[in-house]
């Protein structure tokens, strides 16, 4: 089993895993309730990775976590009106994506008010089980910084993948 962050690394982008009707790079939506949980840059390679928990996702109930890679990137930006907390859920109320002739775009909406938006040349998900988490999201008002962070996927977290889809322009 390969680790999250391997996943963007591989070439597992090249083509789809399994099967499914259900297709969060190109249906809009589809992503609503997924907690938001990191995103990255890996400037070398020009690749974001986007880091969900789907275990409170209204419409993905096949794995609890999911990946989203965009490669060929061209900009992105995050933009939030408020810090409530140290430690708060970034809950995904609409999920955007667009397809052009020249660039793949996901725009994500969250809870509390804020957005994260990525331009790229292609893009890829992946749906999948990590085995290491409970089946509920752990309370963010625990005072033991190592029980929260063992109840979350992570980039090293070991990430069985259920299916992948991808897009290119």
């Amino acid at each position: 089993m390969a680790t999250v962050e391997s996943i963007v690394h591989s070439a597992l982008h090249q083509s789809p895993i399994g099967s499914t009707d259900w297709d969060p790079l190109r249906i809009e939506d589809l992503l609503q309730e997924c907690a938001l949980l990191d995103v990255r840059h890996f400037t070398s390679s020009s690749i974001i990775g986007i880091l969900l928990d789907l275990r409170t996702a209204l419409q993905l109930d096949i794995g609890n976590t999911a990946l989203v890679v965009i490669g060929g990137v061209s900009g992105y930006s995050w933009v939030s009106d408020t810090v409530e907390a140290d430690t708060m859920m970034r809950t995904v109320v609409g999920s955007y994506p667009t397809m052009s002739a020249t660039e793949y775009k996901l725009e994500l909406a969250c809870s509390p008010r804020s957005a994260f938006q990525v331009k790229g040349k292609w893009a890829s998900f992946f749906e999948g089980t990590v085995r290491s988490i409970g089946e509920s999201q752990p309370d963010l008002t625990s005072v033991d910084p190592t029980t929260l962070a063992s109840g979350f996927p992570n980039w090293q977290s070991e990430l069985a993948i259920a299916y992948g889809t991808t897009a290119r322009v």
